[in-house]
């Protein structure tokens, strides 16, 4: 095997791998409140790879308020803070998909204080900047998938050029 060969079937598919890593980090979310019972919500948040498949589901039961913390990170980064349930046992900061909801604490503050409303459904994608990122990822995963899938192809094509050469010559070069 020339190093030519090697560096394409080297390169191919470790970008795919990167778009299957950007493609899982991507993923929008949803986010599903339930009133459960008095004071009480089922939180359901699902996240979908290219906004479709389901890849995680994450079920949080005995939800009694939500807040924004601060980090506990010195190095404060800038939106650092994070949204966390509680619950009567525990506090609950567990995913990345909760974290696609900070924006949104002001409307989940409010259906966990008002009692009347009995379902929220939110998406991490109806805010124009999510939007913007997930179109972006979506595009750059594309272009690494069908960009490692050539690279691929012109690797195990110059193996099968190269076995042709040795069955029509018999020479091992």
């Amino acid at each position: 095997m020339t190093r030519r060969t090697a560096f394409l079937l080297t390169i191919g598919p470790l970008c795919i791998i990167a778009a299957v890593v950007l493609e899982w980090y991507a993923s929008p979310a949803t986010l599903s409140l339930t009133r459960t019972g008095p004071g009480t919500v089922s939180v359901v948040m699902v996240s979908k790879l290219f906004g479709l498949l389901p890849a995680t589901t994450t079920r949080y039961d005995g939800v009694q308020s939500a807040a924004i913390v601060a980090s506990s990170n010195r190095r404060r980064e800038v939106d650092s803070d994070r949204l966390v349930f509680y619950t009567a046992a525990e506090a609950i900061d567990r995913t990345r998909a909760q974290q696609l909801f900070r924006a949104d604490f002001p409307e989940i503050k409010d259906f966990l204080a008002d009692g009347s409303r009995q379902t929220l459904s939110l998406s991490s994608i109806a805010r124009q900047r999510e939007l913007r990122r997930f179109i972006a990822a979506q595009a750059a995963v594309a272009f690494l998938t069908m960009l490692g899938a050539g690279v691929l192809a012109l690797g195990i094509r110059e193996i099968r050029q190269r076995n042709r050469d040795v069955l029509i010559r018999g020479v091992d070069y």
